[in-house]
């Protein structure tokens, strides 16, 4: 207990010297708990506890400033015109919804589904893989020369108006509203000699989605995506 007590106060003093600079307390972190250390180092706003110290984060966005560049707002990846995000107003609570991080999300679960769905065809029949479903809103589905869709209706425009733009194995189309009937996007991957089903012809909301090769079916490998 003494010995806990000790290196506490010597921690303490270490952290007080440096300010806000990361502390190396390597040497003595091993004889306390995370819970002690947690103790020790406590970070005022507007600084957050960030390893072993505190760092600067102004904008309360849980990431330090001085790892977001010049700036803390830039979005990962740039919107065409002015529809990135919308203010909202509801019960008397306002807040906005960023489209451009709902895009984001979407074709990051895509890339995870591509990624989940060749690996199971590589490992071979049997093989069965499960990956979080989280779409935001929109509608999974495929299309007769096996390619995997994932529509989603609105005023946001990841490209151009009918452009379509490749990012590894998907391909990001924005639907003209003239033509499809509404304005969207779709994000989608194409697999040449398989057969790819979807238990019940469509998949949306959130869940488990389930990947499974069922082996060789009319020459192709068959591999079945359903949810639980």
């Amino acid at each position: 207990m003494k010995l806990k007590l000790i290196l506490g106060l010597l921690a303490i003093s270490l952290f007080l010297i440096s300010g806000c600079e990361n502390v190396d307390i390597s040497g003595i972190s091993k004889n306390l708990t995370k819970e002690d250390i947690n103790k020790i180092i406590v970070c005022e706003s507007p600084y957050m506890r960030f390893e072993s110290g505190c760092c600067l984060d102004q904008n309360n966005n849980k990431i330090c400033d001085k790892d977001e560049g010049t700036s803390t707002n830039q979005p990962k990846e740039p919107s065409i015109g002015n529809n990135s995000s919308e203010t909202i107003n509801g019960g008397g609570n306002v807040g906005t919804i960023d489209y451009t991080s709902i895009f984001l999300s979407q074709k990051e679960f895509m890339q995870d589904l591509d990624n989940n769905i060749r690996s199971v065809i590589t490992e071979g029949p049997g093989s069965r893989r499960t990956i979080t479903l989280s779409l935001y809103g929109g509608e999974l589905t495929v299309e007769l020369d096996n390619t995997i869709i994932f529509a989603y209706k609105g005023d946001y425009k990841p490209t151009n108006v009918g452009e379509t733009r490749t990012e590894g194995n998907l391909k990001i189309l924005t639907l003209d509203p003239q033509t499809a009937g509404g304005s969207g996007y779709i994000i989608s991957s194409t697999y040449n000699q398989m057969k790819l089903e979807i238990n019940g012809g469509t998949i949306s909301g959130q869940g488990n989605l389930i990947i499974t090769n069922k082996g060789i079916d009319e020459n192709k490998v068959s591999i079945l995506i359903t949810t639980d």
